[in-house]
């Protein structure tokens, strides 16, 4: 998503502020969901699902450094396969820059996973940040790697 080595830490944490994030609806269309703010549409569907929680996360282009579309691809299905391991559903979501800086990145929203459950993904995955919602369905930004030392 956001190039760490090309932004100080305050950068890479505007951009994702400033990022447009998008679930597609199972009736068709998308909503947007806008950090900390409520998402009528997703709560909607956690209410119909019986899920308490919401995430959106991404396997595209770990530690934001850019990869093929076959790896990340790859990587998408691996997540979409670890959370129907853990018997919960998914939604096909996109998080996009609004000043078209990067393209957009396939995600998901997993529905009812633990906030832990959701940082070990995000995690797993080498991903800089997820978004999590309660039951309010507002998302709110949670970093994962930025400031960790590389091993």
């Amino acid at each position: 998503m956001i190039r760490l080595m090309d932004r100080s830490l305050a950068a890479c944490a505007d951009a994702y502020v400033r990022a447009h994030y998008v679930v597609a609806l199972p009736c068709g269309g998308e909503a947007a969901m806008r950090l900390g703010r409520p998402c009528p549409a997703l709560s909607d569907i956690m209410a119909a699902r019986g899920a308490a929680t919401a995430c959106f996360l991404t396997a595209w282009n770990p530690r934001s450094q850019p990869r093929s579309e076959a790896e990340n691809q790859a990587d998408q299905t691996r997540l979409k396969a670890r959370i129907e391991a853990l018997g919960l559903s998914w939604l096909g979501a996109e998080g996009r820059d609004p000043d078209g800086g990067w393209d957009a990145e396939p995600s998901l929203v997993a529905l009812g996973l633990s906030f832990q459950q959701a940082c070990d993904l995000g995690d797993a995955f080498g991903q800089n940040a997820i978004l999590f919602a309660g039951p309010d369905a507002a998302m709110r930004l949670v970093f994962c790697l930025l400031g960790k030392a590389e091993a």
